[in-house]
């Protein structure tokens, strides 16, 4: 019985290993990722019911977890709407990688540049970075957001720790 589900273990892992994404869909699934980029500079997140799943999951930057298509989409708008007007968003570092037939992780840097001198809201935060990760599951030959999580880039946090690692 153990060698029987060790059998079944292996090919199981064997076969997410396995899968590979084709330049067509990676091409896709980068597409993906561009359009919620685009979104966070043009505030349309309506849009996002063309690349998300009903059931999409997302924690933002400042940790807020949102859950389902309808809650991301009304938090982002109310938030980009408050706090980001005319603020840009920049996208680089693109990873994408199969995760299994129809499913890929794809990782990304996410930039948010300064404020307009004259839109600058009380509470808009300063400039920062953040290293996002995107689940994709592929339906009906379309790339779908299912989850997502952003987490700011601590520079002087990755340095320390980089330190403390190389002093074992």
């Amino acid at each position: 019985m153990k060698t029987l589900l060790f059998v079944a273990l292996c090919l199981l892992c064997g076969r997410g290993a396995s899968a590979q994404l084709s330049p067509a869909d990676e091409k896709a699934i980068r597409a993906t990722a561009a359009h919620w980029v685009a979104n966070l500079n043009d505030h349309r997140f309506e849009e996002m019911r063309t690349y998300t799943t009903p059931t999409l999951n997302m924690v933002n930057v400042m940790g807020m977890a949102m859950h389902g298509q309808a809650q991301v989409i009304q938090g982002y708008q109310r938030l980009f709407d408050a706090l980001y007007q005319g603020v840009p968003f920049q996208q680089s570092d693109v990873v994408v990688s199969a995760a299994g037939p129809d499913a890929a992780v794809l990782s990304d840097v996410v930039t948010r540049g300064p404020a307009p001198s004259d839109s600058v809201k009380t509470g808009t935060p300063q400039p920062w970075r953040a290293q996002k990760t995107m689940f994709l599951v592929k339906q009906q030959g379309r790339w779908l957001v299912a989850a997502a999580q952003a987490t700011i880039i601590d520079a002087k946090a990755i340095k320390m720790a980089m330190a403390a690692i190389a002093k074992k």
